[in-house]
C-alpha cells in the first residue's frame, strides 16, 4: 500500500467557503482534467474525515483539487465498491482496473480480541474451560470446500470463558480451523460460526490439492489436548510492543532469553509476534475491520509441526457483529 505523505489538513482548510463541510474529498487535477484513472483511495483518520482519491502521479499540493464525494462517483462508479473504508484505512489497485486491496494505514486502529494475551498452557490438567488445541473433531461444516479433507483444527475455543471476551458471541464455539494440504491455504478464508456449533464457509482460494504435502503421510488431524490459558507476562508484552514499533531489533539489542518469544508462538487475543506486521482485514459481510483473535505457530503435540517450519504462523481475525473468522498464513 502506499504511503502518501500530504498534510490532508492543510488542503481541506483551504476549501473554497462555497464547498461548505459536507461530504467533500480530495483528488487531482491529473482526475479531473486528463481523465487519469483512479488507483489509491484512502479513508484518513483525522479532524476533517478526510478522503482521498488519487491516480498516484503527484504529491504536489498544488495538484490537488477539493470536490463533492457525488461527483467523484459520476466520474468513476467503480469507486462505490471502496466508499465503505473505515477511518484509518487504504485500497489501491492496479492500472488494469482489477480488484481493490485493502489495508491499515496506521498499527494505531490495531484491536484485538480479547485484549489481554493469552498462551496456550497444553501442561495444565484443570482446565476450567472446554478449550481444545488440535484433535479429530466432528464440527458440523467443516470439511475443507476445496480438497474435501476435514479441515485442520488448530484450536476450539469455548465461549463461555469470560477471560476470552466472546460470551456475547451467540456460539458455543470459536473454531479456529485451516487446510494446510491444499491451496486455501495460499489465500484469505473466511467462515461463518454458527449457533449450533458449526460453521459455514464464506469465501476461500480453491486449487492445488496435493497429497502429501506439507510433509509425507501429513495427518487428517494432530493430537488433542485440553488447554488453559496462561496471561502473556508483561516483559514479554513489552518486548514485542518495542519490537513492532521499530525501538529494539530482535537479533542486535534483545539477549537470548527475550528474543526466544520473537517466533510465531500460539497465542489468543493482545499483541504477539507478528512476522509481517499486525494483520488488518474487512468483514467479507459487513465491510468493518476486523479484530486480532488468535496467532498460531508450528508446534504440535507430537514434534511434527503442521508445516515442520518454525517460521510459519497463521493468523485468525474475527468480526463479532457477524461471527466471521477470517484466516491466513504467513511464512518468512
Amino acid at each position: 500500500m502506499p504511503q502518501i505523505g500530504i498534510t490532508w489538513n492543510g488542503i481541506m482548510a483551504k476549501r473554497k467557503p462555497e464547498q461548505g463541510s459536507g461530504s467533500l474529498v480530495v483528488t487531482t487535477k491529473y482526475v479531473l482534467e486528463r481523465s487519469a484513472p483512479i488507483l489509491i483511495v484512502c479513508h484518513h483518520d483525522d479532524d476533517n474525515d478526510t478522503w482521498a482519491f488519487l491516480c498516484g502521479k503527484t504529491d504536489k499540493e498544488d495538484d490537488f483539487r477539493i470536490i463533492d464525494m457525488d461527483r467523484i462517483l459520476v466520474i468513476d462508479p467503480t469507486l462505490s465498491e471502496v466508499v465503505n473504508l473505515p477511518r484509518g484505512w487504504s485500497a489501491d489497485r492496479d492500472r488494469s482496473g482489477g480488484e481493490w486491496t485493502r489495508a491499515q494505514e496506521s498499527e494505531t486502529h490495531f484491536v484485538s480480541i480479547p485484549t489481554e494475551g493469552y498462551f496456550l498452557d497444553l501442561e495444565s490438567s484443570a482446565s476450567r474451560y472446554d478449550h481444545v488445541f488440535c484433535g479429530e473433531h466432528d464440527i458440523t461444516g467443516a470439511v475443507c470446500p476445496n480438497c474435501k479433507k476435514p479441515m485442520l483444527r488448530m484450536m476450539s475455543l469455548d465461549t463461555r470463558d469470560p477471560r476470552l471476551d466472546l460470551t456475547d458471541l451467540g456460539v458455543p464455539w470459536a473454531h479456529l480451523l485451516f487446510c494446510w494440504t491444499c491451496n486455501l491455504a495460499q489465500g484469505e478464508t473466511s467462515y461463518e460460526l454458527c449457533s449450533d456449533g458449526g460453521i459455514r464457509f464464506l469465501a476461500f482460494r480453491g486449487g492445488g490439492v496435493e497429497d502429501d504435502f506439507p510433509y509425507t503421510d501429513y495427518p487428517v488431524a494432530f493430537p488433542g489436548k485440553r488447554f488453559e490459558l496462561d496471561p502473556v507476562p508483561e516483559h514479554v508484552r513489552s518486548t514485542l510492543a518495542a519490537v513492532h514499533l521499530g525501538e529494539v531489533d530482535e537479533w542486535e539489542d534483545l539477549d537470548e532469553s527475550a528474543r526466544s518469544f520473537c517466533k510465531p508462538m500460539h497465542q489468543i487475543g493482545g499483541q504477539p509476534y507478528f512476522m509481517q506486521g499486525a494483520p488488518s482485514a474487512l468483514c467479507p459481510t459487513c465491510s468493518r475491520p476486523m479484530a486480532f483473535l488468535a496467532s498460531v505457530g508450528d508446534e504440535t503435540l507430537d514434534g511434527r509441526g503442521f508445516t515442520d517450519n518454525d517460521s510459519v504462523q497463521v493468523l485468525f481475525l474475527l468480526c463479532r457483529e457477524d461471527r466471521v473468522v477470517l484466516s491466513y498464513q504467513e511464512c518468512d
